[in-house]
Order: structure tokens, then C-alpha cells, then sequence
């Protein structure tokens, strides 16, 4: 009997860098504390058979892990950099977060539901961070985006995008209709779209699918 299926409703066991989450309905527990540089390893138990939940995927990792029903499947992490990392379903119904504390123990600020005031723990713990992050290099990064595009798709959609470009720009010099305007217009901005997420190597419709490409997926 795995440890999971000894496990109590609504309760989860964590110990030396390993971690148990029950899925059923939701990720239980849904928030991991972790350490950065302490290798992390989660191990997962589907007690159910919607198809929503067959996978669970890392958008930050570029990680998709399939999930067979009332399996433990265990993923291996790695060690993770401090800040939050998400991890949901295949549809993004169901999701979690791998909180990760920094070097001194102070965790990343708590995001509040929708309607909930903060109390004094969040307001403290935004503080803390907030002070830890000015001493230690002058505020936060900026994340650049995960790449969730393979080098060949980046090229054909930057080379598209710009033949759609160039074709947008002759048809609104030689059409003069309202209509016809309006759909050079449209179709030079989709040009511009494709190469701005060709040059970036990141489609936000891609993350929001949770899909990543074959190519890009870590193995477990």
C-alpha cells in the first residue's frame, strides 16, 4: 500500500525533499513549501478518471507528466530557484504552486483569493520580501518568457509573419475600400503577432493549454 493511500482526507506528508499530492477534484495540498537547492521530489496519486486531470504540467519547467489512474507517479524536480512555480492539470482547472524560500528562509509573498482581505501574516509576509529583495539586488527581475516553441516552428512563424507583413502593407497601398482596409489591417497585426511569438520563442495560447511540445518536455 502506497503512502498515499494510508493518508487521511485532506492531509499530505512531506519529508526529506519528497512530497505526496492526491488528486482527486483538486491538488491535496495544493501550496508546497520547498527549499532553493534542495532537490524536490513529488510523487502523485490520480484517484480519479477525468480526463482533465491525466496530466499535470510545469509550465515554468516545460514539464507535462502523464498521470495513470490510481498510480503514484513520481517526478523529479530538481533542485528549484527561489519564487513560485505552478503546476495544473492539462486544462488548468486544477492547480498548485511549489512555494520556494529564499536563502534566508523568508518565503515569496502570499497571492490572496479573490475577495479576501489581507491579514497581518500577508501583510508581513509582503513586507519581508519585498525588504529582502531591495537588499539583496534592487527589486525584482522581470522573468523572461518560458520557451514553448520549437526552433523550426519560431522560424516558419517569424518568416509567415513577415510575408503577411509585407503583403498587408502592398494591398492597403493599392485598395482603397473600407472592408478591404480593415482586413489588411487584420492580417498585417497577425503577421506581427507571429513574429513577435516566433522571435520570443513563447505563444501565450500554447501556456494557457498547458501544451508543450515534445521536444521541449524534461523528462520525469
Amino acid at each position: 500500500m502506497s503512502p498515499l493511500s494510508r493518508m487521511q482526507p485532506g492531509r499530505s506528508r512531506y519529508s526529506e525533499g519528497v512530497a505526496w499530492v492526491r488528486v482527486n477534484g483538486s491538488f491535496s495540498p495544493s501550496v508546497i513549501d520547498a527549499r532553493p537547492g534542495e532537490r524536490l521530489r513529488l510523487v502523485l496519486r490520480r484517484e480519479e478518471t477525468a480526463a482533465c486531470s491525466s496530466h499535470v504540467v510545469f509550465p515554468s519547467l516545460g514539464k507535462s507528466v502523464m498521470l495513470p489512474p490510481f498510480e503514484d507517479v513520481a517526478i523529479d524536480l530538481g533542485p528549484l530557484p527561489a519564487g513560485d512555480h505552478e503546476f495544473r492539470c492539462r486544462l488548468g482547472v486544477l492547480r498548485g504552486s511549489i512555494r520556494v524560500h529564499d536563502d534566508h528562509g523568508t518565503p515569496h509573498p502570499r497571492k490572496l483569493r479573490p475577495g479576501r482581505h489581507p491579514t497581518p501574516d500577508d501583510i508581513a509576509s509582503r513586507k519581508s520580501y519585498a525588504v529582502s529583495d531591495t537588499a539583496e539586488g534592487g527589486g525584482a527581475e522581470m522573468k523572461r518568457p518560458t520557451v514553448n516553441i520549437t526552433a523550426p516552428e519560431r522560424f516558419a512563424r517569424v518568416f509567415i509573419g513577415l510575408v503577411a507583413i509585407v503583403g498587408g502593407v502592398l494591398l492597403l497601398a493599392s485598395t482603397g475600400g473600407a472592408v478591404s482596409t480593415v482586413l489588411e489591417v487584420l492580417l498585417m497585426l497577425a503577421g506581427l503577432d507571429l513574429v513577435l511569438t516566433g522571435a520570443l520563442g513563447h505563444c501565450p495560447l500554447y501556456r494557457k493549454l498547458g501544451y508543450v511540445p515534445p521536444s521541449l518536455r524534461r523528462p520525469a
